[in-house]
């Protein structure tokens, strides 16, 4: 059974993305790249990069946000 639905945008909100490989950041810009195949329009929503490579060309759209991507635990703190 498939979902009937009239919108055609996905948006994937992720972790990681590029410029960092592996694991969820290369899952995410796979996902993104096929569902941009299939006619879907697609926003990646992912956290802000000070790599220069972070900003090339996609046939997504790539939205930065303003927060780290690095996970801290206050459990680990003494």
């Amino acid at each position: 059974m498939h979902a009937t639905t009239t919108s055609r945008e996905v948006i994937i909100v992720t972790q990681e993305f590029h410029p960092k490989r592996g694991g969820i950041a290369t899952v995410t810009e796979e996902m993104a790249k096929a569902a941009a195949a299939l006619g879907l329009a697609v926003e990646v929503w992912a956290p802000r990069s000070e790599s220069p490579d972070a900003d090339k060309s996609w046939p997504f759209a790539v939205r930065r946000l303003p927060v780290d991507s690095r996970h801290r635990s206050n459990a680990c703190r003494t």
